[in-house]
């Protein structure tokens, strides 16, 4: 809906990376790697599979050294046939991703030599096996094969692959290898039965250099040397699916712990292992380890638990059974904030509860994944809360996963949590991270909505059931219907099959009750005395709950109750707040109200007749998945009391049902602005002040002209003013600083910045001259290249020669490319647009950068942060290079993420212009079925597209004269008339 939406649906936007070339050809093995080239494996092969399959177990040897660029193995795979599949071709084949097949013997036929091993046996995808060649009963299948390492993401500058990768540590050149085979991705590791619901035991052999140590899914039963090697040897792991393998290798420096049972291991690279802080991983986990196994019901299920912070990781974490791979962001910050700090445990704690949801319990197939994340943010968020007892953690919970969901699940590429999903390739990541959060939702609505004993019950009834086993959401499902007695399939079927999100509003009145009929006129005289010595009260008269376009209840369904869900509308429970004023000034609720509601109209009787609150609030503490909506009078107290609150998140959600009323048209953008330095300037919730000062931003975009240029400069002084007294290390300045960064360009921001950078003005903790505040130095240089200062150039040119490192080489691009510089801009988009090609750079443009190439996180760098105005041109050179795509013409010459990073960055943004530009239609077009663009680039350019329809909409509704007090402004298109 605005930009505000667009950064939140943004940062969810996992972009997807394409494996590296492979450029042999020879039989059995693939010419390339890209993900054009990959096969899939299909729902409908899967389920066939499945049905012949059964019994399977892995006995795997790897031989690994640190240079080569390929490692070596051999698999046994043992597995029970059931029954034949009919009418098939070929009969059973396993999956291998791009690797070389060295031999290959089957139930103890004769051993096929690597050039014996013909394209129709081994495709460079799956290994096929005839009806034939294998037997009723018992077979056994014995692969050598060999295959090349994935390179880590921090050397290539891409999404973490599919693999087993390699970084190599500039400080010592150590090698570490680490995997990642989530969701789809063991073949490309070992040959296997790639799908989540043929769970196997994995016995493991490994050799590699001396000075090593191998981590896998258990604890080693024996270390042998073997010549100038050792020999890893790992007993059977329980049964696991495929991506849930581990195979992590290098000379890591190592930390136990035992305290709680369950041995602990903490793994880091040995250069930075001075900077490790153990006792925070240990006390996270260990507290994890004792929740978890009481609320769901079931111990731990391994026999250690490994954190290992790995180098050269893409994402925040990557979880195998009992054994989690880290980002060591998460350890090398070097004056980590409060917040930091918390989303760490956070992490931890996340990853540790897929050990249940996820490994102990897997899903059956990749529709049914949403499950194990939504989980995991659900149960690490009750922990945090529960058992860590920090502060504001629900309101952490819906700034950063109900809003985002709420937004995406308003827009135009709005899905069910549940979606069919025809292929283990499925859907772009950002369909899954968005479900993901949707259904952490409504797992917290769910809590709530059965009781939390129920809730509890059903979880632990399913992993009692179904501990070792695959699932569906319909099995999950059925556990809360056996612990509540209550049909949740229809739940099922209404809040995760169905796309949307409900919107409510609250239809209340106060009246002072009309006295009795007294029978005789001594009782009115003594009434009526009575009534100067004791006034009436004003009491609630009137209290519904209001949905907008719901159907209504029909008669049965009234008398049915909790017992009944409807299958054709949602059915809802809220906690309703009546607020009164207390002596000091502050909003604190009197009581609170459950309410179960569904259809049109619900009256609540339970309020009717208590004395008139100052202000109602729907959906106190957050529990229902819906919007609510403010009318008028509600809108004006809400703007009234919005620093009255006591408490903290019901401050932002009110904060958030305002921003509702910019985007709906009820409430002007101007007038939210004025809201937000009125009463965000004591506010230090750092997750309230991102959320109201994320939003405020993006409504400057509803504003045009001098007013906008005006409100952007009160706006950015209120910053100011805030960052001087905001305590250092805290996760309110690190807000503050990160707004004031990524937005920031007025002559007064220009002064203070170069005051800081030379030590006349003055930041909390903030010391330009130490090597721990490089990265805010560099920030804050790319807000004087926005801004156009004269002297950002020199500025810039001297932090490099400081600072030569990736990172600083990476921010003196972020910084130039913003440069107001027509001829700078343009050299970098040619850049950009041509990643492959050498671009001359003339003497006179006076880049940093010269011609030599680019590293694809270079390249990545420019796209995120190049400012396309003053050049004509980039709308038709922007929309002709997604048509080039779209239509295949240069295929491979740009990976997936590289696509999608450039849709979303550098979109054309027709808002500013004031009109809609001619390339809408086209690029829209781009959107319809038929193209052969990824999907995370259409998701994005209908996103983009939508966002700025809406900001065009919204500029016409809310237009005001130059000067707020110089007349009335026009009514808003929609909605009723604005506050």
């Amino acid at each position: 809906m605005v930009a505000s939406k667009l950064v939140r649906i943004a940062a969810l936007l996992a972009l997807a990376a394409c494996a590296t070339t492979i450029s042999q050809n020879e039989r059995g093995r693939p010419a390339s790697r890209g993900k054009a080239d990959r096969v899939s494996l299909k729902r409908e092969d899967a389920v066939s599979r499945a049905k012949h399959v059964s019994q399977v177990s892995y006995q795997l040897w790897f031989d690994l050294d640190g240079s080569a660029p390929e490692f070596e193995g051999r698999a046994v795979i043992q597995f029970e046939l059931r029954i034949p599949p009919k009418g098939a071709a070929r009969g059973i084949f396993l999956d291998f991703e791009g690797g070389r097949v060295r031999s290959l013997n089957f139930n103890n036929s004769r051993v096929l030599a690597e050039n014996e091993i013909s394209r129709e046996r081994y495709d460079g995808h799956r290994i096929y096996f005839d009806l034939d060649e294998l037997q009723l009963g018992s077979n056994r299948i014995e692969v050598s094969f060999a295959h090349p390492y994935a390179e880590s993401s921090a050397q290539v500058g891409r999404g973490q692959g599919h693999g087993l990768s390699r970084f190599v540590d500039t400080a010592d050149r150590q090698v570490y290898l680490f995997s990642n085979l989530k969701p789809f991705g063991a073949h490309d590791v070992f040959p296997c039965f790639d799908q989540p619901d043929l769970k196997a035991s994995f016995e493991l052999t490994v050799e590699a250099p001396q000075h090593w140590t191998v981590i896998a899914n258990t604890l080693e039963r024996d270390v042998a040397s073997v010549d100038s090697r050792k020999s890893w040897a790992f007993p059977p792991s329980p049964r696991l699916s495929p991506h849930l393998f581990a195979l992590h290798a290098g000379p890591y420096a190592k930390w136990e712990s035992n305290s709680s049972g369950i041995p602990l291991r903490l793994f880091a690279r040995k250069s930075v292992a001075p900077r490790v802080e153990k006792g925070p991983w240990f006390e996270a986990a260990e507290k994890g380890l004792d929740f978890f196994s009481v609320q769901l019901g079931y111990p731990y299920p391994y026999a250690k638990y490994d954190q290992i912070i790995a180098p050269g990781l893409a994402q925040g974490a990557i979880e195998s059974a009992a054994a989690t791979l880290y980002s060591e962001k998460w350890m090398l910050e070097t004056r980590p904030s409060e917040t930091h700090l918390r989303d760490r445990v956070r992490l931890i704690l996340h990853e540790l509860a897929q050990s249940w949801f996820g490994s102990l319990v897997s899903v059956r197939w990749w529709n049914a994944q949403w499950l194990n994340e939504s989980f995991a943010i659900f149960m690490s968020a009750w922990a945090l809360d529960e058992v860590f007892q920090y502060q504001g953690i629900w309101l952490s919970f819906f700034e950063n996963v109900k809003v985002p969901a709420y937004n995406y699940d308003q827009s135009t590429v709005a899905h069910p949590v549940e979606m069919a999903v025809s292929d283990a390739d499925y859907e772009s990541p950002d369909l899954r991270s968005l479900s993901s959060l949707k259904g952490a939702a409504l797992l917290k609505e769910l809590r709530f909505f059965l009781g939390e004993d129920d809730f509890r019950e059903g979880v632990q009834r399913y992993f009692q059931k179904y501990a070792l086993r695959s699932t569906t959401a319909a099995d999950f499902m059925k556990m809360f219907s056996q612990a509540s007695g209550m049909d949740m399939i229809q739940w099922q079927k209404s809040w995760l099959q169905k796309s949307g999100v409900d919107h409510v509003r609250l239809n209340w009145a106060c009246e002072i009750p009309k006295p009795p009929v007294l029978p005789n006129e001594a009782a009115a005289r003594a009434r009526r005395r009575k009534r100067k010595s004791e006034p009436r009260l004003p009491l609630i008269s009137v209290f519904q709950i209001l949905q907008p376009g719901a159907e209504p209840l029909n008669a049965s369904e009234r008398v049915s109750g909790r017992k009944k869900l409807s299958a054709t509308r949602r059915q809802h429970r809220m906690e309703i707040a009546l607020y009164d004023m207390d002596g000091t000034g502050k909003l604190k609720p009197r009581e609170t109200i459950q309410a179960l509601y569904s259809g049109p109209e619900t009256s609540v009787a339970a309020a009717i007749g208590t004395p008139c609150p100052d202000f109602v609030l729907l959906n106190h503490g957050d529990h229902d998945y819906v919007k609510v909506t403010l009318d008028g009078t509600d809108m004006e107290r809400a703007s009234r009391f919005l620093n009255r609150f006591e408490a903290p998140l019901s401050r932002r959600l009110v904060w958030g049902a305002l921003w509702d009323g910019v985007l709906g048209g009820e409430l002007r953008a101007l007038r939210y602005q004025e809201l937000v330095i009125q009463h965000l300037k004591n506010e230090n919730q750092a997750e309230i002040v991102s959320g109201v000062l994320e939003n405020a931003i993006a409504g400057l975009r509803f504003l045009s002209g001098t007013r906008r240029a005006k409100d952007q400069e009160r706006l950015e002084a209120f910053i100011r003013r805030r960052l001087a007294s905001a305590a250092a290390q805290t996760g309110l300045q690190a807000v503050l600083l990160q707004k004031f960064t990524q937005n920031a360009s007025g002559p007064d921001s220009v002064r203070w910045i170069k005051a800081l950078l030379t030590g006349r003005a003055l930041l909390p903790g903030f010391e330009p001259r130490l090597q721990a505040h490089q990265k805010i130095r560099w920030e804050l240089l790319g807000v004087l290249a926005r801004a156009g200062d004269p002297e950002a150039r020199k500025w810039i040119g001297d932090e490099l020669a400081k600072d030569s490192s990736d990172f600083g080489r990476r921010a003196a691009i972020a910084a130039e490319v913003q440069l107001p510089d027509e001829k700078i801009r343009r050299l970098w988009l040619e850049r950009i647009l041509k990643p492959d090609l050498p671009v001359p750079v003339p003497a006179a443009v006076g880049s940093l950068f010269a011609e030599a190439p680019l590293s694809p996180p270079e390249l990545r760098q420019a796209v995120r942060h190049l400012r396309t105005e003053g050049l004509p041109e980039f709308p038709n050179a922007y929309l002709a290079k997604l048509e080039a795509w779209a239509a295949g013409q240069e295929e491979g010459a740009a990976d997936e993420a590289f696509q999608a990073e450039f849709t979303w960055r550098l979109f054309p943004e027709f808002c500013e212009q004031g009109k809609r530009l001619e390339i809408a239609d086209r690029l829209t077009a781009l959107t319809r079925p038929g193209t052969r663009l990824p999907d995370a680039v259409v998701h994005a350019l209908k996103i983009r597209i939508e966002e700025e329809e809406l900001c065009l909409q919204r500029r016409t509704s809310f237009s005001v004269p130059a000067e707020p007090d110089s007349g009335p402004s026009p009514s808003p298109s929609v909605g009723v008339p604005p506050v």
